[in-house]
């Protein structure tokens, strides 16, 4: 039995430097495609961080104290101009939010946000007279500075933000 001897194995790759030069580039596209794309979403969000400043602290609260309300009355509230935030601490109830209109009370939409220790209920408009309801708790909170702080009408919260249409047809 014959030994076999190991015979060594080469490779050989060729280098172009057209080649080398073209995948650098691209490398350096996508690199700057990558920054714009964080920077861009770091401007929006700078953005919409400044539309949620508030404009307007001048808001009043009637508790209703015969069931208890101030469990459910906020501890701040105030809007932007374009929605209305409220602050409740983590020790209270979240009431559901009605607008007065004509007498009548409707519900709103809204969603929730929580920032710090509060859980902020963003109310999807602004009015002069809300109505904050659970079980028979009752609070009333009026906006004193109704009408008086005006902002651009705009589809979005945001000045950096465009909300466009889509047909899908």
């Amino acid at each position: 039995s014959e030994e076999k001897q190991a015979q060594p194995a080469y490779v050989v790759q060729f280098r172009y430097p057209s080649e080398i030069a073209k995948k650098n580039a691209e490398e350096v596209r996508l690199a700057k495609e990558k920054q714009e794309k964080l920077r861009q979403k770091k401007l929006i969000s700078e953005s919409f961080e400044k539309a949620d400043a508030p404009k307007n602290w001048n808001y009043f609260m009637r508790v209703n104290e015969k069931y208890d309300s101030r469990r459910i009355a906020p501890d701040f509230a105030y809007d932007n101009g374009i929605f209305t935030f409220l602050g409740f601490n983590s020790g209270k109830v979240f009431p559901a939010p009605f607008a007065v209109r004509d007498g009548q009370e409707q519900t709103l939409a809204f969603n929730v946000e929580t920032k710090g220790k509060y859980k902020i209920m963003v109310i999807h408009n602004v009015n002069d007279k809300f109505v904050l309801r659970y079980g028979n708790s009752v609070v009333g909170v009026v906006n004193k500075s109704f009408g008086k702080v005006l902002t651009d009408q705009r589809n979005t919260s945001s000045p950096a933000v465009e909300r466009v249409e889509v047909n899908n047809d």
